[in-house]
């Protein structure tokens, strides 16, 4: 009777691993700002719709420089003009929490439904 109990704790413990991290929209930086470090790990869209994913990212003038991920000895730098949109990981706790929860209790409530039949 167990079993199921533990499968649903690996189904949740699995939502919460893959569903915790997601990438919010921001505003672009504005041309002539500063130097300034605007975001840890950014994907970045161009007008191309070519998608780019830097970390230690920073705005300076009238571009934004980072390192590529997964090739750290590779500095890009974009110009803020061909920019489409930005974009910044961010943690998400909640959503994927309540999701494993209810897929928990499902196989719970499945689970003692077929006990109660003598399954």
């Amino acid at each position: 009777m167990l079993q199921p109990f533990r499968n649903g704790a690996v189904v949740i413990a699995m939502v919460f691993v893959s569903g915790c991290t997601t990438y919010a929209s921001r505003r672009v930086p504005d041309v002539g700002l500063p130097s300034r470090n605007v975001g840890g790990r950014m994907l970045i869209t161009r007008r191309d719709q070519y998608q780019i994913l830097l970390r230690d990212v920073v705005a300076a003038g009238d571009s934004l420089t980072g390192q590529a991920v997964g090739a750290p000895e590779l500095r890009i730098a974009i110009a803020l003009r061909d920019v489409e949109s930005v974009a910044v990981r961010e943690v998400q706790v909640i959503k994927p929490l309540l999701i494993g929860l209810a897929v928990y209790v499902i196989t719970g409530l499945i689970a003692l439904a077929g006990y109660n039949q003598g399954g």
